[in-house]
């Protein structure tokens, strides 16, 4: 099977699509509000909160701020505008809790060169500071140059379809998948100077195919759940991968969060 690269293009045709199932690929519907920093980035193309639709997803880092792809960002439509709604399980029901808000400001890393390439990370300013409730609230940072190694959690609205025609879910899924080493990862795709991967990534398997990120999973959350202070730390944010999703030998590949601790921090200063 044709094995080809996703991000912006699949997260795109995502808007107008209708959701349709309950299940990732290699995952489970996730229990409501586990992730209360999970947030979707919604398009609207008719003036209409209510009539937006997901395409992206990102993390809650304070009441302002907000992580997500700079992929998401480049290529939307030019007709309508963004919505961040947080608090969300169901995209299909206006849910108790769930807080909405535009973004006025979006700050994309001065490195990030556009489509499948590494520093995929833009911060959003939000119009209306989020209330922080039982429903909503923020990610919790790693530490400056961590390596996390073991079984991570993915969680996003993302296709849950391992074949050509994606199908999008109305219920935040997750799924648990291993990380990569990552000369392991890059030698899978062909090796230095043929894979687009980058020292500032990260990768997850498995390698044995049935499970990983897919399109319209693109700016949502890698995470860390310690077990020490039952925080949820994050780890990484939805890049790239291959298409179909889930495929034997497609590892899902990551913006590795802890390598942009300074940028994160100069971004939410910025007045």
């Amino acid at each position: 099977m044709v094995k080809l690269w996703w991000n912006l293009f699949f997260c795109i045709a995502a808007v107008k699509a209708s959701p349709t199932s309950n299940r990732v690929v290699g995952g489970v519907e996730a229990i409501p509000h586990s992730a209360p920093y999970v947030v979707s980035l919604q398009w609207n193309y008719w003036n209409n909160d209510e009539a937006s639709r997901h395409f992206c997803g990102g993390v809650i880092l304070s009441e302002e701020w907000i992580l997500t792809a700079a992929h998401c960002m480049n290529g939307v439509p030019e007709d309508g505008y963004m919505l961040v709604v947080a608090g969300k399980h169901d995209l299909k029901v206006r849910e108790s809790g769930e807080q909405s808000s535009h973004v006025d400001r979006k700050v994309t890393h001065h490195l990030f060169t556009g489509g499948i390439a590494p520093y995929d990370l833009t911060m959003l300013h939000l119009v209306t500071p989020l209330q922080f409730s039982e429903t909503v609230r923020s990610v919790s940072l790693p530490s400056s140059g961590t390596v996390f190694s073991g079984n991570l959690e993915i969680f996003g609205w993302g296709s849950i379809s391992a074949d050509l025609s994606p199908k999008f879910p109305n219920k935040l899924q997750r799924t648990t998948l291993p990380i990569l080493n990552w000369e392991d990862c890059e030698a899978i795709m062909g090796g230095p100077g043929v894979t687009p991967l980058h020292q500032t990534n990260i990768c997850t398997g498995p390698l044995t195919g049935g499970q990983g990120a897919c399109h319209g999973d693109s700016g949502s959350a890698l995470v860390h759940f310690d077990h020490m202070t039952g925080e949820h730390v994050i780890v990484g944010i939805v890049s790239w991968g291959f298409f179909p999703c889930g495929a034997i030998n497609s590892p899902s590949i990551y913006t590795d969060v802890a390598q942009f601790l300074d940028w994160i921090h100069r971004v939410e200063q910025i007045q």
